[in-house]
């Protein structure tokens, strides 16, 4: 689902950019910013380091990341006060769409000459990016996120004083 290189990396990091600067959602533009860091990170040790046994391991945060924001993701769509269906299903089907096309393009790219193309492996990549985008622009996405922090810092406050 990801796509480990530079052009990816830079239009990532200008989603992030626009989701934490731009629209003001620092938690969640913050969890974008560290998933386009975990896909520099790979990029840059597969190029620089590709003889080494590591690269097949530098990938993993990435996808871990990737795992976060999607359920971090589906957290704010469920939590959310001020969407309504037919944003939420927009906002999942977009996410469908990238996921569908991933397996589409591993278990269709020998039928399909059109799919060995280099620009068709950035069509999941955009769909990705909507679903960020659309997640980004939900009115309470950065009080769901802020309550749910405070909410949890506070419980391991409290049961830190418990254990003292």
């Amino acid at each position: 689902m990801i796509n480990f290189t530079k052009s990816n990396c830079i239009i990532n990091s200008i989603v992030a950019m626009v989701i934490t600067i731009v629209l003001n959602r620092y938690y969640y533009g913050s969890l974008v910013i560290l998933y386009t860091l975990m896909i520099a990170l790979h990029t840059l040790f597969s190029q620089e380091l590709s003889s080494y046994k590591i690269t097949q391991y530098t990938h993993i945060p990435a996808y871990t990341v990737l795992f976060v924001i999607i359920i971090t993701s589906f957290f704010i769509l469920y939590k959310s006060a001020t969407t309504e269906l037919p944003q939420k299903i927009f906002t999942v089907s977009q996410l469908t769409v990238s996921l569908l096309f991933v397996v589409f393009l591993k278990y269709g790219k020998q039928k399909f000459e059109i799919l060995n193309e280099t620009y068709i492996n950035y069509v999941p990549t955009l769909f990705f990016l909507g679903f960020l985008i659309s997640v980004s622009i939900i009115k309470d996405n950065q009080s769901i996120l802020r309550k749910t922090y405070t909410e949890t810092l506070h419980t391991v406050k409290k049961v830190s004083k418990k254990d003292i």
